[in-house]
């Protein structure tokens, strides 16, 4: 297979959702072709760089427990609630 048809299989290669018969075509031509393996390699690390590059934010820990306790309790009544609007008496 020529490294124009290995190329345009390899995205689905690298997602795992290329065919056994194309994924069997790709490694084989994998090793006998520098180009298509650095192009492999290329295009594994795109992701690995977009996300490097996206802003992080630190979300102190303190903040982010007392979130949590809030959300848990706030559902804890909403279904204490329910509980008792659906239970008629009984």
């Amino acid at each position: 297979m020529d490294c124009l048809k290995i190329k345009e299989i390899i995205p689905s290669y690298i997602i795992h959702c290329a065919t056994d018969e194309d994924v069997l075509a790709v490694e084989e031509h994998l090793c006998v072709c520098q180009d298509c393996r650095r192009y492999l390699s290329d295009q594994m690390e795109k992701p690995r760089k977009v996300f490097a590059q996206l802003p992080t934010k630190e979300i102190p820990a303190k903040a982010n427990t007392i979130e949590y306790i809030i959300l848990s309790l706030g559902a804890i009544i909403f279904i204490g609630l329910l509980i008792l609007l659906f239970s008629n008496g009984e």
